[in-house]
């Protein structure tokens, strides 16, 4: 079926001054007409450089399936789309549109365009300019991501700290001889966390004599400190007696960790 038309269409012809201008026209007008692209074929010059490229609807290429599909809970359209632009530019020249395909062989729907992959992209400055400026803001960069840290770190809403919930639940049905514990805070979020495995209760038994309490290590993802209990065996060797993780080296941090 025929694409919508509008005076942004692609047509024969057409110049751009980049290979980046070319690419960000075509992305615009797939979002809006509502079909996802990919780049087929791209070639490059002598130079290396990047003299032709072929933009493609993204079923262009589908595989044809053996299922009826009738029997298909989610049926799926006609395959091999031809719908298609094909640039050329010659060398310090700007780039022409030279071949153009707008008809596509399957339903287009522009309503679920922000959803694709490629579209999916959040950054500071489109925040910027849906706000009109940085001044008509009431935060900084640095604000949204530690509220981004601090959602994944939360168990209610299914973030890292759920999926480290069930990765300790299992371990300790396999071994109950496995101790973890967790604290959260008032809204549900990790703060500190404590899992020695049982080989190190069981060193924690032998060699807990003197121990070494280090907190140098600072995970990049949370920031926060991991805190090594070490010990030292009868070959004169290091063993590890015990780890966890702190939001905040403080006293209460340490107090609830040195209760084990």
């Amino acid at each position: 079926m025929e694409s919508k038309i509008s005076d942004d269409v692609p047509i024969i012809g057409m110049e751009f001054e980049s290979l980046d201008a070319v690419i960000e026209f075509y992305n615009t007008y797939t979002r809006r007409v509502g079909f996802d692209w990919r780049n087929r074929s791209s070639k490059k010059n002598a130079d290396g450089v990047v003299c032709y490229v072929m933009l493609v609807c993204n079923q262009e290429d589908r595989a044809e399936s053996k299922v009826d599909e009738t029997r298909k809970t989610y049926p799926k359209g006609p395959t091999w789309c031809k719908a298609r632009m094909i640039a050329f530019s010659d060398v310090g020249s700007s780039w022409i549109v030279r071949v153009v395909k707008l008809k596509h062989c399957h339903d287009l729907d522009c309503t679920n365009m922000r959803l694709l992959r490629r579209n999916k992209v959040i950054s500071m400055q489109k925040l910027l300019n849906h706000a009109r400026g940085p001044d008509s803001l009431s935060f900084q960069e640095k604000n949204v991501r530690n509220f981004i840290d601090l959602d994944r770190r939360s168990i209610e809403k299914g973030g890292d700290g759920k999926a480290m919930m069930d990765y300790f639940r299992p371990m300790k049905e396999r071994d109950i001889r496995f101790y973890y514990d967790i604290d959260y805070n008032e809204e549900c979020q990790i703060i500190r966390i404590f899992f020695p495995n049982p080989r190190s209760i069981a060193s924690y038994q032998y060699f807990g004599d003197v121990v070494s309490f280090d907190t140098i290590y600072i995970t990049n993802k949370y920031d926060m400190s991991f805190a090594t209990f070490v010990g030292v065996n009868h070959r004169e060797q290091s063993v590890l007696l015990g780890c966890g993780l702190l939001n905040f080296e403080e006293k209460a941090s340490f107090v609830w960790l040195f209760n084990f």
